[in-house]
């Protein structure tokens, strides 16, 4: 995830120093899907949202919905799917508009689902999740149908259908055997120890939910390694974890739950904003929590964020 920060803040520069426009608007969405990978959630919003501005100025309804993807995941990834409908519907009515029917150009159906999911419209979580599967499954796309199992997993569970829930997701461990995306299998692998600890199958789910912690840690994305380690202090996999802030911990956190961006908490501190995102990850461990919008409330500030 590094490297492709990397390599996107190149394409930058370099599409910047040549003037070419629309090399910057490519630029741009890859350097906010980086970005929200490795939990730099505001700076990601930031960079898609200018990527969004720039295509909405050309006009090109292709690189609209790209734009509109990369806003809504970075949402997502800050663990607020919530915030993510609205311009993740936008993309879903553009793809239909424009015809874009292979869900390997644009993938932001998984996403999608969890905001409908996060919004309580199950019924169109379930068509959308349907829509996935059958046009994965259609293009021969492994990595559309193993999201859209997982998918339709989250669906079941959201209609507290568990049964149905261990099957989607089963089917979507093994489909994720025969393709090669560790983030994407280290979120399957979270849903599934989510919905085996729903089921009381606590040994399986502690697997699970350790081994996508530890791949989520691996890829360098830590605010999903520490919705992980959530999860496995709520099944009491770590009785032992020490839940005392250092005083690190609590300057980071305390900052971040006004509203300050991460990079404006490193500024704040003298700190990295790297070293900021690790002092996060490992604040939303501690709390048992997993979205930033949890820590005002935890920390007693009531700050709205």
């Amino acid at each position: 995830m590094e490297a492709a920060r990397a390599a996107a803040l190149e394409h930058l520069a370099y599409a910047e120093s040549t003037g070419q426009e629309a090399q910057r608007v490519q630029a741009l969405f890859n350097l906010s899907l980086a970005q929200s990978h490795l939990g730099d959630t505001d700076e990601a919003f930031e960079s898609a949202s200018e990527c969004l501005s720039l295509t909405e100025r050309r006009g090109d309804p292709y690189f609209i919905g790209l734009a509109l993807w990369g806003v809504g995941a970075s949402r997502v990834h800050a663990g607020d799917p919530a915030s993510a409908l609205i311009p993740l519907d936008r993309v879903a009515e553009i793809r239909e508009r424009i015809g874009v029917r292979d869900p390997g150009r644009w993938r932001f159906y998984p996403d999608h689902v969890e905001a409908l999911l996060a919004t309580e419209q199950v019924e169109r979580a379930e068509e959308q999740a349907n829509l996935l599967l059958e046009r994965g499954l259609a293009s021969q796309r492994v990595s559309s149908v193993a999201t859209g199992y997982r998918s339709l997993a989250l669906v079941a569970a959201a209609k507290r259908d568990l049964s149905e829930a261990d099957a989607q997701i089963t089917r979507a461990l093994e489909s994720h055997n025969s393709w090669g995306s560790p983030f994407e299998q280290a979120r399957t692998m979270l849903v599934a120890g989510q919905i085996a600890r729903r089921i009381r199958a606590k040994a399986r789910a502690r697997q699970l939910l350790e081994d996508a912690r530890d791949a989520f840690g691996s890829v360098g994305a830590p605010l999903w390694a520490a919705r992980s380690a959530a999860e496995l202090e709520r099944l009491g996999a770590r009785p032992g974890a020490p839940l005392e802030l250092t005083e690190t911990e609590r300057r980071v956190a305390e900052l971040a739950a006004t509203g300050l961006t991460n990079r404006a908490v490193a500024a704040e501190l003298f700190i990295s904003p790297k070293t900021v995102e690790a002092n996060l990850a490992k604040v939303y461990r501690k709390l048992e929590i997993s979205t930033r919008a949890q820590l005002g409330s935890r920390l007693g500030t009531g700050a709205d964020i």
